[in-house]
């Protein structure tokens, strides 16, 4: 990746991107902070990786950012494809 200076910046490039997307409908990408979505399981690390580049207190913002937009207490609280159906009742 070029050291972590590079990855620094690729970090940077991604959160930092235009959060539109492009081309067909992508009703299923969510939680985008730039280009990153945290709708996308496969992703959740990606913040943590600038504790790797020497940056925790990036970590730090996005993990609490990451908290206090995409997840609650709610019955529709997280972030994702893992809200229970409206149609369903609840436990």
């Amino acid at each position: 990746m070029g050291g972590k200076k590079a990855f620094a910046g690729k970090l940077d490039a991604l959160f930092l991107a235009k959060t539109e997307t492009t081309g067909r409908d992508q009703a299923d990408i969510t939680g985008l902070i730039g280009q990153y979505a945290q709708g996308n399981k496969p992703s959740h690390h990606i913040a943590y990786l600038y504790d790797y580049v020497g940056q925790p207190w990036k970590t730090q913002e996005l993990v609490h950012r990451i908290m206090k937009e995409f997840y609650t207490s709610e019955q529709d609280g997280l972030c994702g494809m893992e809200n229970p159906s409206p149609s369903l009742p609840t436990i």
